[in-house]
């Protein structure tokens, strides 16, 4: 029997698009051998990953308010990042029920980028909530996590699709997910070329270079499925995707319906 693995990308809080994803796979018995993920990937793969049961995430960040979620902003840093990451912390272990990533029900990998030597670093093992919290630091934003003498940040700075990684854990068929894609830019309000802000330039900039790495990187996968949800900004992006939860993971599932056929061809 051919396994199966999930790349999940990174991508904010669009990242519940995720969800949808696997709980379609889930609902047409497309098995799911082995996860790996970066930033929003990792949170919501780990997520699954260590339970089985896409139920449990969805009912996780369905039960989310908008007070819940600014309050894991309300973390003030004055060293390599806005926000210290505690709350951020505190959140995640309070939803892992098993947090040693070895002992998984599915075999899973967070992807992390060591800002030093550029390096994408995976954890197959180990604490996933320390993992995940590093998948997750996004430059500037989060201050970066420290883990055996390295300085981690978001993998989305090397893996922003972590195709390469399924392919390392020995994955026959590779699904990517990726969140980063030239329709979802199409979807961004665009810049009034009289008046660019210095923000909103360096905000195209950052997500053109991701955009273009992530649809290279997702080259390796067998399939590839592109949900189509802007990005809006960091802190209005969780509050706006919170009350668009339905929405945003329907997306998921419906990308992912229009390749189930073509996932069971490669199985069969």
């Amino acid at each position: 029997m051919k396994s199966v693995g999930l790349a999940l990308s990174a991508g904010g809080s669009r990242g519940i698009a995720h969800i949808g994803v696997i709980k379609c796979l889930v609902e047409h018995d497309i098995p799911i051998d082995m996860i790996s993920g970066t930033s929003a990937g990792a949170l919501i793969g780990g997520l699954y990953a260590s339970t089985g049961d896409i139920s449990k995430v969805e009912t996780i960040f369905k039960n989310l308010n908008k007070r819940e979620v600014i309050s894991l902003f309300t973390d003030p840093s004055i060293k390599a990042g806005f926000i210290k990451g505690n709350k951020t912390e505190n959140f995640l272990r309070r939803h892992f029920e098993q947090s040693e990533i070895s002992k998984f029900p599915i075999k899973f990998q967070a992807v992390t980028t060591d800002i030093n030597t550029g390096k994408t670093v995976r954890f197959s093992k180990g604490d996933a909530v320390e993992a995940i919290r590093a998948s997750i630091s996004v430059p500037l934003i989060f201050k970066p996590v420290v883990i055996n003498g390295r300085l981690l940040v978001d993998g989305g700075v090397t893996e922003p699709v972590p195709v390469h990684t399924l392919t390392k854990m020995g994955a026959d068929i590779r699904i990517a997910v990726n969140l980063n894609n030239s329709k979802s830019i199409e979807k961004i309000e665009k810049q009034d070329y009289r008046k660019p802000s210095m923000l909103s330039i360096l905000r195209s900039t950052i997500l053109l270079l991701i955009n273009n790495l992530a649809e290279q990187l997702e080259k390796e996968a067998e399939i590839i499925i592109k949900p189509t949800v802007p990005f809006e900004g960091y802190l209005p992006n969780l509050v706006k995707y919170i009350d668009k939860f339905e929405e945003v993971e329907q997306e998921g599932y419906n990308k992912t319906l229009k390749q189930i056929e073509k996932i069971k061809s490669l199985l069969r």
